[in-house]
């Protein structure tokens, strides 16, 4: 979603991981301060569907969602079966923050593991080797800083040091657990 676009979800399940922002406008549905004249002002009125990511799968039950105007970060949505294990670095260059969307599993990381059930929320450093092993069907999403590599295709002009500032955060979520 472009920045300075109002949004709303009305149904179903989504995950907004956004840049670091102070500058939320409030439409409404809401007891917080709105201001009504800046929203009027950055409003853009045109029609169509709304802008989507599709996935691109990148390993097995592994899909990542990003768009090359989006320079901040991705998403990675792993899915694994009962009884699967998979072994995933999800960046080097940053941190990972992932949470348990549903399932049950335990994550390990060397000599570490730390189970998972749906709202658990974790930390990964940049660069380790986290091993997912699904109890039951586990989904999970971590949000990451786009690989120096994949910068560099995308944005071949960019230093991959400028992104690598950013901190990310998921609305609305209590960490429970934190590696």
């Amino acid at each position: 979603m472009p920045q300075n676009t109002p949004h709303a979800y009305l149904s179903g399940d989504i995950v907004e991981c956004m840049a670091c922002s102070d500058n939320v406008v409030r439409g409404g549905l809401t007891p917080k301060y709105k201001d009504v004249e800046v929203l009027c002002e950055m409003l853009v009125y045109k029609g169509g569907l709304p802008p989507t990511i599709v996935p691109e799968v990148v390993g097995e039950h592994t899909w990542l969602y990003r768009h090359s105007e989006l320079h901040e970060f991705q998403v990675t949505k792993l899915l694994l079966a009962a009884g699967t294990s998979r072994r995933f670095c999800f960046s080097g260059a940053g941190p990972s923050l992932g949470f348990v969307f549903s399932g049950n599993g335990i994550l390990k990381i060397s000599d570490q593991t730390t189970k998972l059930a749906a709202g658990v929320v974790f930390l990964l450093s940049a660069g380790v080797d986290s091993d997912f092993v699904a109890d039951d069907d586990l989904t999970t999403l971590l949000c990451c800083l786009l690989s120096s590599a994949l910068l560099q295709r995308l944005h071949p002009t960019s230093a991959a040091h400028e992104f690598q500032r950013v901190r990310v955060n998921f609305d609305a979520l209590v960490p429970t657990a934190w590696l």
